[in-house]
């Protein structure tokens, strides 16, 4: 393209560094302090949770941004998942399956394992922290603690 270095022979040029934008938008100018707050706190919520949309809207991280902004609560809510650290294979498992909508058909084909591998593996989560991931209470739980640990290991500061 035009008016950008070409890549050396045989390397591929980097991919421009990732950044997020928090939106928030003011009706007055007295809005403009609490709402860049809370626009800085949407794009760092993009960068921790590595999202892949640039533009960082809290309607979009409605949920996310509750548990950003929740503070002292947040390490005892990541805490949660703290009984599936010596278990990868069933945090994965929660994971994909939280990530595929709580579908365990979808899980059991992304992680190419028996549909039956994903209920015993989910059964051990529930055993191990309490919370049976097909409750949904419990599931929304399990999901907040994710977010919780992964904004905690990301060093999220608002």
């Amino acid at each position: 393209r035009r008016g950008e270095p070409a890549a050396e022979p045989g390397r591929r040029a980097a991919p421009p560094a990732p950044f997020w934008v928090g939106v928030a938008s003011a009706n007055s100018r007295a809005e403009i302090p609490d709402l860049f707050t809370e626009a800085r706190m949407l794009a760092e919520l993009g960068r921790c949770l590595d999202r892949p949309q640039m533009l960082c809207r809290r309607a979009d991280l409605m949920f996310e941004y509750t548990i950003a902004a929740g503070g002292s609560a947040r390490p005892g809510l990541a805490a949660v998942l703290a009984p599936l650290d010596a278990q990868p294979l069933l945090a994965e498992t929660l994971e994909v399956f939280v990530d595929t909508g709580f579908n365990q058909l979808a899980t059991a084909r992304l992680l190419n394992i028996h549909r039956n591998t994903v209920t015993y593996r989910l059964a051990r989560v529930h055993e191990l922290t309490g919370l049976d991931p097909h409750r949904p209470t419990d599931a929304m739980t399990l999901s907040a603690a994710r977010i919780a640990r992964c904004l905690e290991s990301a060093s999220f500061s608002p």
